[in-house]
């Protein structure tokens, strides 16, 4: 509850400090261009971090190697959960925008 009010002062401090009603609206734009951009960044980090992983399985699938950092987890089993993970994180990075254009769309 009290995280609540400390980010509804934020917001209401940062509104004011951009002038009146509008300045609410300029600073709700400014907070969530900020998130969304910290978000992209740790989609893009993702991304890169899978496709070292991709790489890497893929190249203790050619040589044979079927155990992964000293478990019993096969190649082929973490190559399939990496492909998921990337699948999964590709939705997750798509879907909330659809809903948006969804929601605000006048259907």
């Amino acid at each position: 509850m009290v995280k609540k009010h400390k980010i509804l002062a934020l917001l209401l401090i940062s509104g004011l400090a951009f002038g009146g009603s509008s300045g609410f609206e300029q600073a709700q734009n400014y907070i969530v261009g900020v998130i969304g951009n910290i978000l992209r960044f740790l989609f893009a980090v993702l991304m890169i971090v899978a496709s070292i992983m991709f790489i890497w399985l893929g190249i203790n699938y050619i040589l044979g190697r079927m155990e992964v950092g000293g478990q019993k987890l096969q190649t082929r089993q973490a190559l399939l959960y990496l492909v998921l993970g990337i699948v999964l994180l590709i939705l997750s990075f798509f879907i909330p925008n659809i809903i948006r254009d969804f929601v605000r769309s006048n259907i």
